[in-house]
């Protein structure tokens, strides 16, 4: 052991690395992954002695790294693991010619390795590849931990600018989002929310978007959606905590209203922090949540967001597709539920890796007066078979945040219909408001190919002392579900059309 160490010494301080490592978070590309979770892009990720590749096979297998761009390259360094290859040899390669094709040169050849840390200097050679190929193996297969590349790319490229958007009271928070995997951060939540914390090495975000989203805009992994290259993406990796972490200020036009952070939706569990603070919890891909914030906001300075997202609990086994035989649809995922059943699996869907685990919907703060509207729904019915109107049974929530009694008026536009209700409140009291609505002659909403899914729109507005509280906008179709069951099988209809059969093979999907 203490000649392993020495030789891993001289090896490193053998070399003087005068460029940038330029190789890190980039996709990496594989001959062969041993199982789904040992795959090449761990190589580059922010790991050097956790997160490895190993190949199936103990001879003539390779990996190569896809820097994004042509960069002038002239230092290598790479981890062997305790099966490394005796002999191999380091290759670049640039994307021409006609047809385009990778085009390999060989830099290097390397024999009787004896593992450890390898760092070579070659030749300054401009290149957008790398290619380590593996020859023979010291055990029954090749395992690399990480992989350096040094060197200055000839072009950076130029990364998209999102901002945050602030519009009819709410700023959309789109901008500065880093993402780093929990497993790999040492400090606390309440440490990675302090303004003077140096998240300059995590990845940037993609918000709204999944985890594997992030990493697949940032050009760290391969695409998944050709040939079979969701196999070189390790599904353990995705599968697992992430951070997710931004900065924003409050705008003066919220400064004096009640404060809402807002999540449309985030897979599957996901802690929130503010400023050092856990301020909510939220479980479910597609539940809505909606944290008050005035306590915890540092108003006229910038205010840190962090989350921490949770995959699901029974993410279950990756599936491939194939001609063998056909594979289930969902899965033990279905515990989750609601979540994305079909990310396990499904037909000709492989399995997604992450079960698309992240901030996929829309983040936003809203401001508001002390009296909110929650949850408002349009419920339709027909006096079927007949057509020619409907009723239209509208609910919402109206709650008062505060420790004085509200009273102020609803109104309500429905199309050409308008009402108006005075409504009283108690302090931090809470309403069930209700009207049915009479429309004649609506136009209807239809399933895709049965005709047009005509939507109207409902707004529902709060004011008090002619001031603006809370205003929400939905869009509703008119329509109407029933359902009959006869000999094991479960027809649906709509707006007293037949739709579609349900049996055992769940044809709902064709509707």
């Amino acid at each position: 052991m203490r000649h392993y160490l020495i030789f891993i010494l001289l090896a490193i301080n053998h070399v003087t690395f005068g460029n940038q490592i330029v190789s890190r978070f980039k996709a990496v590309y594989q001959s062969s992954a041993i199982d789904y979770n040992q795959t090449g892009h761990l190589i580059t990720d922010e790991s050097k002695d956790v997160t490895y590749w190993q190949s199936k096979s103990n001879k003539d297998e390779w990996i190569y790294i896809d820097l994004g761009s042509t960069h002038t390259i002239d230092s290598i360094r790479i981890y062997w693991g305790n099966e490394y290859a005796t002999n191999y040899s380091l290759q670049t390669g640039n994307y021409e010619g006609r047809p385009k094709t990778i085009h390999w040169k060989t830099v290097l050849t390397r024999s009787k390795n004896t593992g450890g840390i390898v760092c070579h200097k070659i030749k300054p050679t401009r290149a957008r590849y790398v290619k380590i190929y593996c020859k023979i193996s010291s055990g029954q297969s090749f395992i690399i931990y990480h992989v350096d590349v040094f060197g200055q790319p000839l072009n950076p490229p130029q990364h998209e600018q999102k901002n945050n958007i602030f519009r009819n009271n709410t700023l959309y928070i789109r901008a500065g989002w880093k993402i780093k995997k929990v497993a790999f951060e040492t400090h606390s939540p309440e440490e990675l929310c302090s303004p003077t914390f140096d998240d300059s090495e995590w990845l940037e975000a993609e918000v709204p978007g999944t985890v594997l989203a992030s990493y697949l805009k940032a050009g760290a992994i391969p695409d998944p959606n050709y040939g079979d290259q969701q196999l070189m993406i390790s599904d353990a990796y995705f599968t697992a905590p992430f951070y997710y972490r931004t900065v924003f200020k409050v705008p003066d036009e919220l400064k004096n209203k009640k404060l809402w952070l807002n999540f449309d939706g985030v897979n599957y569990a996901a802690d929130y922090y503010l400023n050092g603070k856990k301020i909510g919890y939220s479980k479910g891909a597609f539940c809505r949540t909606r944290i008050n914030i005035n306590n915890y906001l540092n108003p006229s300075e910038e205010n840190v967001l962090l989350v921490k997202v949770y995959p699901n609990e029974h993410p279950g086994e990756v599936t491939e597709q194939h001609l063998n035989d056909p594979d289930p649809n969902g899965g033990i995922i279905g515990l989750d539920g609601p979540t994305f059943l079909a990310s396990i699996g499904w037909n000709w869907i492989p399995t997604i890796r992450g079960r698309n685990t992240g901030i996929w919907n829309k983040v936003y703060l809203s401001g508001t007066g002390p009296v909110t509207l929650e949850q408002p729904f349009v419920r339709t019915s027909f006096p079927l078979p007949d057509t020619s109107q409907s009723t239209a049974d509208i609910e919402c929530l109206i709650i008062n945040h505060s420790d004085m009694p509200v009273e102020g008026k609803l109104t309500g536009t429905l199309d050409t219909i308008t009402f108006n209700t005075i409504i009283k409140l108690k302090a931090n009291d809470t309403v069930r408001f209700s009207k049915q609505v009479l429309v004649l002659h609506p136009k209807l909403w239809w399933p895709n190919g049965y005709g047009n899914p005509y939507l109207y729109r409902l707004k529902l507005s709060f004011t008090t002392h002619d001031m603006l509280s809370d205003e929400k906008v939905i869009s509703f179709g008119f329509r109407q579900f029933t359902y009959q069951y006869q000999n094991s099988n479960l027809r649906l209809y709509i707006i007293h059309k037949w739709c579609t059969t349900i049996d055992q093979r769940r044809q709902l999907g064709h509707a």
